[in-house]
């Protein structure tokens, strides 16, 4: 007896075999994006609305913030805005209410260049409330500028 031996061939095998990888690597990677999503809730910053400046008066620098929004602002990032870099200088936990004005002094900023301001606001997250930072793009560039008080 002779048996007639056919089979799929090893190239056709392999096509078969990294398609179903590539289709379980993808429903696994869209999975644990949607649960990673759901995890860390996005900042609303939309409605945020401020202004700040950097002066420096009398050899120390400050941060004077005015909130024109209806969102309580609990606090500033400042980056520090070189050419194509932006990069985190430090944090300030500056809690600027609705129409108020505020002012920190900072130890961490330098006399010269450019700064982006980001705002920190309150995000409720399932049963507990956290601090989050705001988009860059929602933040202010600004420069620092001298105060002289005669």
């Amino acid at each position: 007896m002779h048996w007639n031996k056919k089979g799929v061939s090893l190239i056709v095998g392999m096509v078969i075999l990294i398609s179903i990888s590539l289709t379980l690597a993808s429903m696994i990677y869209f999975w644990v994006s949607g649960t990673i999503t759901k995890l860390s809730p996005p900042v609303y910053c939309s409605e945020v609305s401020f202004e700040t400046e950097i002066v420096k008066s009398n050899g120390d620098y400050f941060l004077n913030a005015i909130n024109l929004g209806d969102i309580e602002i609990k606090g500033f990032v400042i980056k520090s805005v070189g050419g194509s870099e932006i990069l985190k200088v430090g944090e300030v936990d500056l809690e600027v209410k609705q129409g108020m004005t505020e002012s920190r002094r900072l130890d961490f900023v330098g006399s010269s260049g450019k700064y982006l301001i980001i705002p920190k606001v309150r995000v409720s997250e399932e049963d507990q409330e956290t601090i989050r930072e705001c988009d860059d793009n929602v933040g202010l560039e600004t420069t620092s500028r001298e105060v002289i008080a005669e």
